[in-house]
Order: C-alpha cells, then structure tokens, then sequence
C-alpha cells in the first residue's frame, strides 16, 4: 500500500498535518521544506563553514558525514539563486556569506594533500571530505573529475552576479585573480579542468573509471563558461585555451552519440555497455542558459530522455500507480540505468528510483518547452517522434517524421502543453513518494514506494529547487 503525500502548508507545526488537495500549493510547500533541509545541512555544526553535508544521516547510511565536492557544488548553485532572488539585506548577506565560506572551504581543499593527488592539481580531483576539511583516507572511486567542473560553473555564475552588483575587485581577489599557479579556487578549477579533462576519473555514481558523457559535459559547459569571464577580467590567452579544450570536448562528446541505439552512451568502453543509458546523461545536461551547444530540446536528447523513460516505466513496480486519490497523473518514477545494484543501503541488490533524477526529468521537460517555445517552430524528426507523441499522448493529434510546426499551429500549443504537463506529472510523483514533512531521501522504494537510502539528501533538495525554478521560469514565458 502506497502512503500518500501530507504535508502542513508552511511545516510551522508537527502536530497539524493537513491534506494539501491544491497542487500548487503542494509545490510550495515542498519548496520550503527543500530549502529548510538543504540549508540545514550547509556549515553543519559539526563541519567547517562552507562545507555541506550530503545529507542528515549519519549512519547507514552515513553521507551525512561528508562533503562530495560534486553535491556541495550542485547544492551551492541554489545557495547562489537564493542570494540573487533575496530581497530581505539582512538574509541575503547570510547568504553571501555563506557562500564566501563555501568558497573558501573549496580553496582548503584545493591546498590539502590527499589520496588523488598532489594540491593545487590532480589532487583537485578528490571526490569527498571529511567535513574538518580532512582528506577521506579510506579506500575510494577516485579521481572524480567532474566536481572540480561543477564548483568552477558554480562560482562563475556567483561572480557574474557579483560583478553586476559592482564588486568586480572582490571577484578578482577571491575568485579570479588570472595567474598561473593560482591563488584564487575558480581559476584553479578552470586550470585543472583544462588540463585533466583527458584523464581517466569515475563519473557521478561513482562507480566506473573511464571516458563519460557526463563528465565530459560538465567539463565543456565550465570551460565555457569560464572563457567568457576570463575575457571580461582581461585574461584573454587563458580564454583562448579554454575555448581550444571546449571545442575539443565538444567533439568527444558528440562521439557518444549512438544512431543505432537512439541515445546518448554514458561511456563507449564496451564493458560497460550494461549501463550505456544512464540518466547521469540528462542530468548533466540540465543548466544551459545561453549556451548552444546540445539544448534540452535537441532530438538526440528527447530520444534519449525517452528511450530512459520507457525503460524505467516498466522497471519499477510503483510506475503501475498512474494517478494520484485525486485522480491527477504520476508521472514515471526514474532511477540511474536498468541494471542498477545500489538500493540505498548496499550493492548487490536492485536499484530503486531517485528523487533526484525524477525531479531532473521534470526540469527538463520545463527547459525543453520553453526552448520550443522561444523557436516558435519544431521540427518533427525520426529522433523525437516518440518523446512529443509521448507529449501529446492525452490528445488525438497525429505527428510524422518531417513535419514543421509553427506558432500560429495549434498543434504547437498543445505539443508545449503536453510537455509541461509531463513535467508536472514528475513533480507530483515526488510529491506523492515524500515524507509527512516534504522532505526527501535519495530514492523510493520501487516495490512500496517508501523512501529509502540517505535522509534529507541535500542533492535532492537542489534538484527539487530547481525544477521548481524552471516551471517558474516557463510559466512566466507562457504568460
């Protein structure tokens, strides 16, 4: 029997529980319970400031007890929105302060001998910390190359934020300070990144060293990113090379793609081709801002996402609850790939689905509608056939490979409507899997639906967040 999600509309009280019957309502709710948790877990009391714990358990298991420099760079960017969008001064310096701490926990660690390597350079590569800041000592899937890359978007974006608020010398001297070696953890990172993304490292479940789609992305995305500040901060020969390593990133990722399968490959080595569609794919295509290069609404990824969705659709027993007792569509709960061993506590079991993928594919349905709808046209193409019959489903309109739809279509409104829907269809079946409290674990059980693995796990409160952020933003388009 499946529990239903209650949750108090503003979690002030424990003994009120209330049925929340409105769906936005819900969202907000879960909002406020995503921020509550995430930032319970930011400078834990027994932690440097400005480190993050991955979670509230500290046993069994015990992420709560570390800082992933991946998770805490996921978990800061919402630290980042949060200052941005902060009207009250006296909790937005909370919040600049905070991420002044992250900062410099981040440089600690850039300057701390450890297991991968030597500071300053392919000991950047560390994947997680003791939360003194002391290095892991313990036998682990290192490098992890990818956190380095998550840390440096991060920080870029906090430093744009920061230069349009006038406070380019502080960027230059905490952030960026344009010399080699570097003093400063964001040009660190863009060095590291730029020299190290061609070796081998494990990706983000951390389990397989190798060549991945995943890392590859993120590397290219803070090398992009990266360029762009340093040609504002005058660092042009810096911004050259980064570029030059993008373009060459771009490739190697392009080369996962795999037409005789209709998806990208997480790794092309043939041993690990029991995993080749993986969610960490999407995911770690998920920020794109102005950024061209393979949009959330590109075919390959709308094949991808699908292929995925079909997938774990019939996978998990809990996919067969379709509605909700308001009789309002569940959407598909989704886990890491098929053949998944990790069931929160122990391998060698069988995987269940994660909150944080599942709110990952609702974010991309909100990015992927509003990408169609700033094209105002959309190409139906053998690749993307299925995830838009997917969106329309609900409908009786047809679709074949070839066809253009414009704006003034009718059949372009309801393709964008079809798609936020599915993201919504996410949302609510997190909505419907979470604690009494809104908060959130790492995965669900796929048999009874009850939350298991790490409590309060600090990445699926920023994935919530963030897909809140851009059925936010997508909303506001459709206005």
């Amino acid at each position: 029997m499946f529990r239903f999600f209650v949750l108090t509309l503003l979690f002030v009280t424990t003994d009120a529980h209330a049925r929340v019957q409105d769906f936005e309502n819900a969202l907000k709710a879960i909002r406020v319970a995503s921020i509550r948790d995430l930032l319970g877990n930011v400078s834990p009391a027994d932690g440097v400031k400005g480190t993050i714990a991955a979670a509230s358990s500290r046993v069994h298991p015990d992420y709560g007890l570390f800082d992933w420099t991946r998770d805490s760079a996921i978990t800061a960017i919402e630290l980042v929105f949060l200052y941005k969008d902060e009207k009250n001064p006296a909790l937005k310096d909370t919040y600049f302060n905070t991420l002044v701490d992250y900062l410099r926990a981040g440089r600690r660690k850039q300057m701390t001998p450890n297991l991968s390597g030597n500071p300053g350079d392919t000991g950047n590569g560390e994947p997680k910390w003791n939360l003194n800041l002391s290095p892991y000592s313990l036998s682990w899937g290192r490098p992890q190359n990818d956190g380095p890359a998550l840390r440096a978007k991060t920080l870029t974006f906090f430093a744009e934020i920061l230069i349009e608020e006038g406070q380019e010398d502080l960027v230059r001297k905490l952030f960026y300070d344009g010399r080699i070696p570097s003093e400063t953890l964001l040009k660190a990172d863009l060095e590291f990144v730029s020299h190290h993304w061609k070796d081998l490292s494990y990706e983000m479940w951390e389990e397989c060293r190798g060549e991945h789609f995943s890392n590859f992305h993120q590397q290219r995305r803070a090398l992009w990113v990266g360029a762009k500040l340093a040609d504002f901060l005058n660092d042009p020969k810096a911004a050259e090379w980064y570029r030059s390593e993008a373009a060459q990133l771009r490739e190697k990722i392009l080369s996962h793609w795999r037409d005789d399968l209709g998806y990208f490959v997480e790794s092309q080595d043939p041993a690990l081709s029991y995993r080749n569609l993986d969610a960490a794919v999407i995911l770690s295509t998920l920020d794109q801002d102005d950024d061209p290069f393979l949009r959330a609404s590109d075919d390959r990824i709308l094949s991808t996402v699908e292929n995925l969705r079909t997938q774990m659709h019939d996978l998990y027993n809990i996919n067969k609850l379709t509605r909700n007792e308001q009789d309002e569509e569940l959407g598909d709960a989704i886990g890491r790939y098929t053949q998944d061993t990790y069931d929160g506590y122990r391998t060698g079991s069988q995987g269940n689905p994660w909150f944080l993928i599942t709110a990952g594919f609702a974010e991309h349905s909100y990015i992927t509608a509003q990408e169609i709808k700033k094209a105002e046209r959309i190409v139906i193409t053998q690749r993307n056939l299925n995830f838009l019959k997917y969106a329309l489903r609900r409908t009786r309109i047809q679709i074949h490979p070839g066809d253009i739809i414009f704006s003034a279509d009718p059949k372009f409104q309801k393709i964008i409507d079809g798609i936020r829907m599915n993201g919504d269809a996410y949302m609510r079946r997190i909505l419907y899997h979470a604690h009494d409290d809104g908060s959130l674990s790492e995965q669900m059980n796929k048999e009874n639906g009850y939350m298991q693995g790490a409590e309060k796990l600090t990445w699926s409160c920023a994935a919530t967040l963030s897909a809140l952020r851009e059925r936010d933003n997508l909303h506001q388009l459709l206005k």
